[in-house]
């Protein structure tokens, strides 16, 4: 039978069983171990899915960027970026071949020939290096590359 306790928990014990860090990670600030005085100056660009699990993000300026960046060449630079994901992610003929190219050489081909894939991604990350450099350090921000949060959000830093 399950024992119940006031308000301050167990008699001489307690409830927070697992000390000042749970799971290893800090109670404060976030998962990627930002401590919280950093978190508010962050933004994130959250992914769209409203066309499914396909690896897309909003096409929108978040209000922390609103006027202090060019909104145009923000959304450009979004879409440039969709664009890439769906290229890199598209069941065209190169990308089938690909796959079952490695699949048939247990993935030894991948090493000898980078897929099409791997290619992109690393267009992407000098995309968001080119980004930084010429629109938003100049603004004050930079972009976190996304393949470092796993393409799960777009994460910019204001500097």
């Amino acid at each position: 039978m399950p024992r119940h306790y006031g308000a301050d928990g167990p008699p001489g014990g307690t409830t927070d069983l697992l000390g000042p860090k749970t799971y290893g990670l800090p109670t404060t600030g976030d998962a990627i171990g930002h401590p919280a005085s950093e978190l508010w100056r962050r933004v994130r660009v959250e992914r769209d899915y409203s066309q499914g699990d396909e690896r897309q993000f909003v096409v929108a300026v978040p209000e922390q960027l609103s006027g202090r960046i060019d909104e145009q060449k923000f959304k450009r630079f979004l879409r440039r970026l969709n664009a890439m994901l769906a290229e890199a992610e598209g069941a065209t003929f190169r990308n089938v071949l690909e796959g079952v190219l490695a699949y048939a050489t247990l993935y030894i081909s991948t090493l000898v020939v980078k897929p099409h894939f791997k290619k992109t991604i690393e267009r992407i990350s000098s995309l968001v290096a080119h980004e930084n450099k010429t629109l938003f350090e100049p603004a004050g921000f930079s972009v976190i590359d996304p393949l470092q949060t796993a393409y799960m959000f777009i994460e910019i830093v204001i500097l």
